[in-house]
């Protein structure tokens, strides 16, 4: 095996380490409420109604929703986890064990499609990037989030395609189309990547009807899910459109600049270190205009679109640039590869010691970056009353959490209920909203004492109408008469 075959795997493998932290610890560090709503669904899956086409959530919304159906992405990911519960049961690390797998899956798959495209150097330093890039580190190898899905399988579905054309085995080729699919079902955005593919598969001579396969493929998956949908009128995932809004935002320097540019993408995302190489990874595709210039060009066009179709998600949510990792990442590594033959033809020794500086700097970046995942953790008092709620309240009760767009005290622990925000997504804070719900199922109100949102008055409307049945240093658990 030669040493740029054992570069990929060592890196891959020193990757794994990084990702390990939290390893044993529930979904309480970053973006803890999309990663309870994920783990709960893939929790439901094995012990509640086994069954792919009705996925079930912890949180209910909206409040009519009372199956708590969660169809915001295809649940092939949740599917999966669900599935070694029902094997083995439930233990948090299982998901976990996942997350690293589709993490290898996607580095592996990404060498194989850049070593193939492009060329060995790029890849090896394309699975570095990868490896060590803040975001990569916390939501593509550890956090129980889609992402780490959608990302892998768009890696997938690149070296499937490469391979495609080494065998002529048309096998490969619906795998490849399978998974570009699953991915846009996982996250509807990846489709920005189309004009790429497009063009990738042009550069290869593509036969004709791969077009069409390639393009009906995604749509397929996504539109078919969201037909199903369709019949679950009380089940709608309309209360997501608030990341399609917010365009104006996008001609404003705090929120273009600032915070989706500086703060997000450099800052969190790709990191410091790589974006200066992703920086001059443009200007070496320019310098040398190749298939792979105009490959990353096209998929980077697809960003500002994906940002003003999707303003509130991109600036509010830095996860939203998982899409458009890969080709940062790729970038990064021609720019890299570019500077240090550049130096090499001169001084020879002066390449290996910029080598040895970019790796200490990538490593550092991304760990010290990744540490603001890893530690941005659920607070203290929450996970104390999460610790009641599992105790007091029975599997099959559902519940009211008096805090707004906060679940994650009850879904922690797969209790089904309500939250507080505004209906009628959510109850709102008054005690006739909250009351209201015992017509759809509730059983229980919750008063996190240190984590409510309910005014004392409406409060007061609420005791009086309820009988207390369980009080500590936490709770107030209130049952509906």
């Amino acid at each position: 095996m030669t040493l740029k075959r054992i570069l990929p795997v060592t890196i891959i493998a020193l990757g794994i380490i990084l990702r390990l932290q939290n390893f044993h610890l529930l979904p309480i560090d970053a973006h803890a409420m999309r990663q309870t709503d994920t783990e709960s669904v893939a929790y439901n899956f094995a012990f509640r109604e086994h069954n792919f086409l009705l996925p079930q959530n912890s949180l209910i919304r909206p409040i009519t929703n009372t199956q708590s159906y969660f169809f915001l992405e295809v649940p092939a990911y949740q599917y999966i986890i669900g599935f070694f519960y029902m094997l083995f049961g439930w233990h948090i690390e299982l998901a976990h064990l996942i997350n690293l797998l589709l993490y290898i899956i996607a580095s592996y798959c990404l060498y194989y499609f850049v070593e193939s495209y492009i060329r060995e150097t790029v890849a090896v330093w394309s699975v570095f990037f990868f490896s060590f890039a803040p975001a990569s580190i916390f939501f593509i190898g550890h956090a129980i989030h889609p992402d780490v899905f959608a990302v892998a399988t768009l890696a997938a579905s690149l070296a499937l395609y490469i391979k495609w054309k080494k065998s002529n085995n048309v096998v490969i080729f619906i795998l490849s189309v399978l998974s570009l699919a699953l991915s846009t079902g996982t996250r509807p955005f990846v489709i920005i990547v189309l004009p790429a593919w497009l063009f990738l598969a042009w550069s290869l001579d593509a036969f004709i009807w791969e077009y069409p396969a390639m393009v009906i493929g995604p749509f397929t998956l996504y539109g078919l899910w969201k037909l199903w949908q369709a019949r679950f009128k009380k089940a709608g995932t309309y209360w997501e459109n608030w990341v399609l809004y917010g365009q104006e935002n996008l001609f404003k320097k705090e929120f273009l600049v600032e915070t989706l540019i500086i703060k997000n993408i450099v800052g969190e995302v790709v990191g410091k270190v790589i974006s200066v190489f992703s920086a001059l990874g443009i200007v070496s595709l320019l310098i040398r205009a190749n298939r792979t210039s105009i490959f990353l060009l096209l998929w980077l066009i697809g960003v500002p679109v994906f940002w003003y179709f999707a303003p509130n998600g991109n600036i509010y949510h830095q996860y939203y640039a998982d899409v458009y990792l890969i080709p940062l990442i790729l970038l990064a590594a021609c720019g890299t590869v570019y500077l240090l033959e550049s130096i090499s033809k001169k001084v020879r020794s002066l390449s290996l010691i910029l080598v040895i500086i970019i790796v200490i700097l990538t490593v550092y970046n991304g760990y010290h970056t990744s540490q603001y995942f890893f530690t941005k953790l659920t607070p203290f008092d929450q996970l104390k009353i999460a610790d009641e709620i599992n105790k007091k309240i029975p599997f099959n009760a559902r519940l009211v959490y008096l805090a707004k767009l906060n679940s994650i005290p009850f879904s922690l622990y797969h209790r089904k209920g309500w939250m507080l925000s505004i209906e009628p997504v959510d109850a709102s804070a008054t005690a006739s909203s909250v009351l209201r719900l015992q017509k759809y199922g509730a059983d229980y109100i919750v008063y996190g004492k240190t984590n409510n949102d309910m005014p004392a008055d409406q409060m007061a409307i609420i005791a009086s109408a309820t009988n207390l049945v369980y009080e500590s240093d936490w709770v107030k658990i209130y049952k509906y008469r």
